[in-house]
């Protein structure tokens, strides 16, 4: 009503500045009041019309929506059908769209095709707005994990399986608008999907990321992550391995079981902590959207990622960036400053301690003086005689959009960033080691996309990297005024 008043002492001063009639008055206040209200009315009218749409019968099939989805978006266990309320718009549209243009098989292709465009959109509007009714699955100690949700928590990534969690958000809950949430999704339909990912049945997920990792999932790894998201009982993991080994010429790192007992186990676990949510955890030291865990992946344990273990074993070592003799700690304090952007912790403090503990642990069993294959960014050979950053662009565009944004600003949960942002005031800056297309390429070229890793050609992956660092960067701290070393 305020608003109303408002609206009428507006016009009733406008018209007499301009003498206008009274008749003339009252037509102006509806012809407003009428905009005003206008938007409402019509978000309310494509609400009860997605309610319509998916509570009555259908031509040729005579059931609707709720038939199979449940009154509320629940999904029936009976029949293996997913629990859709409160999913992501965008992503129900998406899937409408895909059984519509029949890239998507089942009998919701009978469904999509007896439902226009508009129709579409006004179902996923309606089954967004409804309140989910998804529960996370019951979560255990790392010691205890079963192969579900190791799998879930942790992935495989060793064997090109990233952990559900990292695309599909904390908990399993989603990431708007792609990755919709798996957790508290019936074991049927779960492991229904996966199956139909592995075979290629179902198709139409973004730039084929499901249908690489799915192909990579055993039919034991299926049943165990499906029966654990959905809330039931995991099936048991392998052994675990508590201390590193050498296998084949290659160092594998001990498997996370919590870590060990006591003063150090607690500076390893909170350096791991440190590792994968840094800016959360240290926001003095932090001061971008990366943390230590976006390059240095799986943990810090992956080959070909800047693996700790190879890392930490190499210091003191000779830096030509620094022009000295390096411990490792001093290292660590020089990716608080370029990768993450931020300023040095002291060598003593709990942040540099705890990093070379959980640094430590990962090594354990590692031989000193061995080098090992995937010891940091291997060269990646050759560098072609032109680079394109046209084709560079188009290869983003394509390959890594999904996950760092169209714009290179990365892809945010809550205050979080689960995929960190490439360019821009939140990423590296240009005194970065990723920054130097070299690195920049072998990182793509032999981890990226995750889950589907090298698919990109030699070529694509000096575009994408020349492309990325051509974007704008934080400056060099070294190049600003008053930089201290």
């Amino acid at each position: 009503m305020e608003n109303m008043g408002a609206l009428t002492v507006f016009w009733g001063d406008s018209s007499r500045r301009s003498g206008q009639s009274v008749w003339s008055r009252a037509f102006l206040s509806v012809f407003v009041l009428v905009a005003f209200f206008s938007a409402p009315l019509k978000s309310l009218a494509g609400e009860a019309k997605g309610k319509l749409l998916a509570t009555r019968p259908l031509p040729n099939l005579g059931q609707s929506c709720v038939s199979c989805h449940g009154a509320m978006g629940e999904g029936l266990t009976s029949r293996a059908t997913p629990k859709i309320a409160g999913l992501p718009r965008h992503y129900i549209l998406h899937e409408l769209d895909l059984f519509a243009s029949r890239k998507r098989v089942g009998v919701m292709q009978i469904v999509a095709k007896n439902l226009s465009s508009q129709d579409r959109q006004s179902v996923a509007a309606y089954f967004a707005k409804l309140p989910s009714r998804r529960q996370p699955p019951v979560f255990h100690p790392a010691s205890s994990w079963g192969l579900g949700e190791r799998l879930a928590r942790e992935g495989r990534l060793s064997a090109g399986i990233p952990a559900c969690f990292l695309c599909h958000g904390p908990k399993g809950m989603g990431i708007a608008p792609s990755f919709p949430p798996v957790a508290g999704l019936s074991a049927g339909y779960i492991g229904e999907q996966l199956a139909g990912f592995k075979s290629g049945i179902r198709s139409g997920d973004p730039e084929g990321l499901m249908v690489a990792v799915a192909k990579k999932l055993s039919p034991s790894d299926i049943r165990a992550v499906s029966r654990w998201l959905s809330g039931g009982p995991d099936l048991p993991g392998p052994p675990l391995r508590h201390h590193g080994m050498v296998v084949s010429g290659s160092f594998l790192s001990p498997d996370w079981d919590g870590g060990p007992p006591g003063p150090y186990g607690d500076a390893v676990r909170y350096g791991r902590k440190l590792f994968y949510h840094t800016a959360q955890v240290a926001p003095e030291y932090a001061k971008n959207g990366l943390s230590c865990a976006a390059c240095h992946l799986s943990g810090g344990t992956l080959a070909n990622a800047a693996p700790l273990w190879a890392a930490f074993l190499s210091y003191p070592v000779y830096r030509n960036k620094n022009h000295a003799v390096v411990t490792y700690g001093q290292r660590l304090r020089d990716c608080f400053m370029y990768s993450l952007n931020g300023k040095k912790p002291a060598l003593d403090s709990k942040e540099i301690i705890s990093l070379e503990a959980y640094s430590k642990w990962v090594s354990d069993g590692a031989p000193i003086g061995v080098q090992f294959p995937g010891r940091g960014f291997p060269a990646l050979n050759p560098r072609p005689r032109t680079i394109s950053l046209t084709d560079g662009q188009m290869v983003y565009e394509h390959s890594c959009a999904l996950c760092h944004g169209p714009n290179g600003q990365g892809l945010k949960k809550g205050k979080e960033f689960v995929f960190p942002p490439l360019w821009g005031t939140h990423s590296f800056n240009c005194g970065a080691g990723l920054h130097l297309v070299a690195k920049a390429a072998s990182f793509i070229q032999r981890n990226m996309p995750l889950g589907n890793a090298g698919t990109l050609s030699v070529r694509q992956a000096w575009d994408v990297a020349e492309y990325i660092e051509s974007r704008p960067h934080p400056v060099d701290p070294r190049k600003r005024p008053g930089f201290v070393k």
